[in-house]
């Protein structure tokens, strides 16, 4: 989809915030939302920016990702970074080159709940992200035959969108202040909640603003991930977090093949740090479940 079209579309968050909150407040709201690629199955004629599952493509000198106490890490996407569409995201991808995703996806576990987040202290190696970069020499490599469980490659296109905070009310507050209570009623309303989350923040997509199901998950990935639950108090947290950058927000598809379990809703980020370096072996996981 080429951007430069998308920005022309009205978005439907847009629509959310003027249907809900007083027009002196229209400006402000869409100041709040981010842009976001989000991410569906491709259709017939539309472009592919890459797979979910599928086989993986990798240098034959890298062994294929592995957690020791678990088993082999199954392929969960492949982006294709010169096919996504491009738009002033906070989140500098590479022009180029593949983006591989692999987590320990709970299929070779007792449970069927994915072994992955940090409120327990689970270890970093639960996942991996790989980047190879364009030119990079790989070929088909077999899964491990370990993984019972391997989706065929379900195709996936993109689109430009606008993605709303997970507490409008609460990222209104942090920008503005609390004078407009009027306003921080209406955000904080189930009514205007509801459409938020049908109309887009529940997605699968890079980069813009999380949506978290529980608790922030991000702050979750701070205290537990990076902080391994040492209390260090909320002004490091805040500070922590602000470093940090959604690579991609994954939300089950409903006709996906991919090993799921009960509830893979997963979240990886990376420092703005590590992004501009082109480190997205140092991305952190974070999982959710319904």
């Amino acid at each position: 989809m080429d951007a430069m079209n998308s920005e022309t579309k009205r978005d439907r968050l847009i629509e959310i915030g003027e249907a809900h909150l007083p027009k002196s407040a229209h400006e402000r709201w869409r100041q709040l939302l981010e842009p976001a690629v989000y991410l569906e199955h491709a259709a017939d004629g539309d472009s592919t920016v890459g797979y979910l599952g599928g086989e993986a493509f990798l240098p034959e000198e890298m062994a294929w990702p592995e957690w020791e106490e678990y088993g082999p890490l199954t392929l969960w996407a492949t982006i294709d970074c010169a096919a996504l569409p491009r738009l002033d995201l906070d989140l500098d991808l590479p022009e180029s080159g593949k983006l591989l995703f692999f987590l320990a996806d709970g299929q070779l576990w007792e449970s069927s709940a994915t072994p992955i987040g940090y409120t327990d202290g689970v270890d970093h190696n639960s996942h991996r992200v790989v980047y190879l970069p364009e030119g990079t020499p790989v070929s088909p490599r077999p899964h491990p035959a370990r993984l019972h469980c391997v989706a065929e490659a379900e195709p996936l296109t993109a689109r430009i969108a606008l993605s709303g905070p997970w507490m409008p009310a609460h990222a209104w507050f942090e920008r503005y202040g609390d004078s407009d209570t009027d306003v921080l009623a209406v955000l904080e309303g189930d009514d205007f909640n509801i459409d938020l989350e049908l109309w887009g923040n529940a997605g699968t997509h890079l980069g813009g603003h999380h949506f978290s199901l529980q608790n922030d998950t991000l702050e979750e990935l701070v205290q537990y991930g990076v902080f391994e639950g040492e209390d260090r108090g909320e002004a490091a947290v805040t500070a922590e977090m602000a470093r940090w950058r959604l690579l991609l927000q994954f939300f089950p598809f409903a006709d996906t093949k991919l090993w799921c379990g009960d509830y893979t809703h997963a979240y990886w980020f990376i420092t703005a740090e590590d992004l501009t370096a082109r480190r997205f072996d140092r991305s952190i996981l974070q999982e959710q479940c319904t």
